[in-house]
């Protein structure tokens, strides 16, 4: 067999948010796996990637679409104080939670 010459890229495009949640979930969960080893090799390497910043982005894709669809009463309250948060802050809150969730 051949080896592939061409470069790996990132896929631009965010999962697709209109799946079933179950499968939402094992997304969210392989995504953070992916940003604890790529922040890893960061720290390994002293060298940021962009790929990192496209796994965060749809981590946090996932888990606000988990999250909207498991509290529907709860929704207006939940982005009412999310808008009160810097976007980073925000950010960060989500990626925590998906982490406590998903044991990562």
């Amino acid at each position: 067999m051949e080896k592939s010459k061409k470069t790996a890229r990132a896929n631009p495009e965010s999962p697709d948010l209109t799946q079933q949640e179950d499968i939402l979930e094992r997304l969210l969960n392989i995504e953070l796996q992916r940003l604890n080893i790529a922040v890893r090799i960061e720290n390994e390497r002293n060298i940021v990637f962009p790929e990192t910043t496209v796994i965060i982005h749809d981590i946090v894709k996932l888990s606000k679409t988990i999250e909207d669809r498991n509290n529907v009463d709860n929704k207006s309250e939940k982005n009412t104080k999310e808008n009160k948060l810097s976007k980073k802050e925000a950010t960060r809150q989500i990626i925590k939670k998906s982490e406590k969730r998903f044991n990562v």
